[in-house]
Parts: C-alpha cells; structure tokens; sequence
C-alpha cells in the first residue's frame, strides 16, 4: 500500500525522536504500517512519561541501596509506595546479560504485548514462563531514581519478589532437560540464588540494604497509633458489661454485687492482660503515656483514647471474646488455657497476682 506523504512525515518525526539520523524520512518510507504504529506507540509513552516526570506521577525512591545476593551487588530502591524494586540493569547482568535495558538485544517479543528480557529469550525457557510473570517483566516498573551524584534520574526496575519467580523457571527448565549447555551456568546461578534467599526473605534483604527497615517500624507504628488512638478525649460511656465483671468475680471466687463500685485492684491487671495487650502491641504503651497514672490512679479509662472506626469496634470484640471464654471455664487455670489459644499474644502469663489500677 502506497503510504502518503504526512504518514511518512510523521513516521519521520517519530524516528527523529527517538534518536534517528537525519536519513529517518527516507527510513520511514521502507516501514510497513504496523512498523511505523509501533514507533508511533513508542514515541507516545516516551512523551507520555515525560509527562508523568514532570507532573510528579512517577514514584519516587525514598531509600536506595545495594543488595549483596550470593556475592552479587544489585542496586535496589524502595518507593514512596512501599514496592522493592531491584535495578533493571543489575539483574539482566545477574542473569548472564549486560544488555542495558530497553536497548538492542531485548528478548522475545510477546505477541500483542512486548518484548521480554534477553535473559529470558530462548524457546528453552518459554514453557516454563507463566503469564503473570511474563507480563510484569514485559512492563517494568520507571522511577525517580538518585543519581550517583545525589541527583535524580529516571530508573527502571523489576520488583524484588519476582527474582525467586525468575530463578523458578530457569531451575525448571534446568530439571526437564532442556537446557543448552552454554545455559547451565545460569541455571547454576539461579540455583545459588535460591538458596540465598527466600519468597518471603527477598523484601527483608532489600529493606536492610536501603536502610529502610528502620523507617518502616516507625512508618507502620504511626499507622497503627492513628487507627486506634483518637486525637480528642473521648467522653465516658459503658465499654465493660456486667456480664464481664460477674464471670471475672465468679472465676477469681470473689462475691459479685451487680451495681458495686469497689473493684480487687488485680482486676486491673487482669483488664490489661485479657484486653489490653490483645490490641495491636504498641496501643497499650501509648494509652499509659497519654493517661499516666496521677497521685496514684489514672484520670480518665483508657478507653476513652480510642477512636470510634476502628480502636473501640476492637475493644468490643475483645471483651465480648473473653466474656464467652469466661462462661466457657470452670476455673481460672482453664481460661487462660483458652485464652491463650483463642487469642495468643507473646509473653503470656497466668500470674496475675500483682495489683494494678483499673482500666476499664
């Protein structure tokens, strides 16, 4: 088909972006449709990320690293987003190619969607690829890297869970024979790979080698503080039932008198131990540090520092919980029996013997 002059006008202009000599419209000429389509489509997510730079879409690196695998030194990054990413380049040299990403020598294009790495174009391997897997690696994740000299940079990546995914299918194909022999040190690589690491070791190791580990206690603390813990007082309302108090006095062989104020003052410690400390771990610390005990007891209940979404619909739960494993034992020893295995938290103890102040 004849192609017109403003399609070889623009198939030109496209080249020419992307790099093309000045010979990019007589090249234009000799593309077939389809070729002149997928510079086009080239050409478009190239502008299309510039873009997505300039308006600060792309994810950026919050820490940055290099990850020692099996003696290997991989760059890796973790993102604004909490993804692990493991640099691009590092693992096409890792995997037996120092082709630089996105340029000559990528693997087999996927029909319809791309091309996959060349580590992973040989007809050998194909079979053994599954589809998730192929398609993650077909579009690899671009963004806000640190340069060498403190500056930013665009980067590429591949997440860092997908390299035992990788190593899988090399040690597959290794297994049913089909290997080359020029191949077998790369096998042989995904083997030592895989026993340096495991599915869920790989996110450890990239966050010790960003430093990220200690950003994320203190991240993930943060969130869990603000879920459970309420910016404002709350004012008081009945949180502990009757019915918890009475199996509590039944159990401790206390005499019970539905409506009395005067509570043992190991009731307290029972309250911290049975509730309390069954929230997430670090609510409790945070509740004594907010409500400090003041001339010897406490000014408001701890309860009152919860907030309604999500801190005291878990408080509920929990009483209702040890309310039933209440009714449910014939003495203290076999509650906390079941307590234990209903809802364990570590360092459980039965020695409730020491008094404390009333949370409720």
């Amino acid at each position: 088909m004849k192609k017109t002059d403003q399609e070889i006008k623009q198939a030109a202009r496209d080249l020419s972006a992307l790099g093309a000599s000045k010979g990019g419209k007589a090249r234009a000429a000799r593309l077939t449709p389809q070729q002149r389509q997928d510079i086009a489509r080239g050409a478009a997510e190239k502008r299309w990320e510039a873009n997505r730079q300039a308006d600060g879409q792309l994810p950026m690196a919050t820490h940055v690293g290099i990850l020692d695998l099996a003696g290997l030194q991989i760059p890796c990054a973790v993102l604004g987003d909490g993804r692990r990413v493991l640099s691009q380049r590092g693992v096409y040299r890792t995997f037996g190619s120092d082709v630089a990403p996105g340029g000559r020598g990528r693997g087999r294009t996927i029909e319809g969607e791309g091309k996959l790495p060349r580590f992973f174009s040989s007809d050998r391997l194909i079979p053994f690829i599954p589809d998730e897997l192929s398609m993650r690696l077909i579009a690899p994740i671009v963004y806000v890297g640190r340069g060498p000299r403190g500056g930013s940079s665009i980067a590429h990546g591949i997440e860092a869970r997908l390299i035992p995914d990788i190593c899988e299918v090399w040690l597959k194909a290794r297994d049913a024979g089909v290997l080359h022999h020029t191949q077998a040190h790369i096998a042989a690589m995904a083997d030592v790979l895989m026993r340096a690491l495991a599915h869920t070791g790989i996110i450890a190791l990239v966050d010790e080698a960003t430093g990220y580990q200690q950003d994320r206690a203190r991240d993930e603390l943060q969130k869990i503080l603000a879920a459970y813990i309420a910016e404002e007082l709350r004012p008081w309302v009945k949180v502990f039932p009757h019915s918890f108090f009475e199996q509590a006095f039944r159990l401790y062989g206390w005499e019970y008198r539905e409506g009395g104020t005067k509570r043992p003052p190991v009731l307290g410690h029972f309250i911290n131990r049975t509730i309390y400390e069954r929230l997430p771990r670090p609510v409790l610390p945070e509740l004594r540090r907010l409500n400090p005990v003041v001339d010897g007891r406490r000014r408001h209940k701890h309860h009152q520092y919860l907030t309604e979404t999500i801190g005291i619909p878990h408080l509920d739960t929990q009483v209702q919980t040890v309310t039933t494993l209440m009714r449910a034992s014939i003495s203290l020893p076999e509650f906390w029996k079941l307590l234990r295995r209903v809802c364990p938290v570590a360092g459980d103890q039965t020695d409730l013997s020491l008094p404390d102040e009333a949370e409720e």
